[in-house]
């Protein structure tokens, strides 16, 4: 199934060789999740999963609600994460 990744955000990690990517994910069956992807870097490979954790949107609301964040439109059944995640300037790319 092919699937539309937009890059949402790239972290530093506590070492130089570690980094956190934020993904913005939607297959063509019309699913969106996002993805935290842990990654470390090795020379003669670049940078590689180390581990993979998706959310649905249900699990974002309440994870933005833990962390205090609010969301520009609060209705209870948000089905779409590009509407709760307003960024700008987001690089996109499709992967089969």
């Amino acid at each position: 199934m092919q699937k539309n990744e937009c890059l949402l955000a790239t972290l530093p990690g506590s070492q130089s060789g570690d980094r956190l990517l934020v993904v913005l994910v939607q297959t063509k069956a019309g699913k969106s999740q996002l993805v935290l992807r842990q990654q470390s870097w090795a020379e003669g490979i670049g940078w590689y999963d180390q581990k993979s954790l998706s959310l649905d949107p249900h699990q974002l609301r309440q994870l933005k609600a833990v962390l205090g964040c609010r969301s520009s439109s609060p209705q209870k059944d948000e089905p779409d994460v590009p509407a709760i995640l307003p960024f700008p300037g987001v690089a996109c790319t499709e992967s089969a």
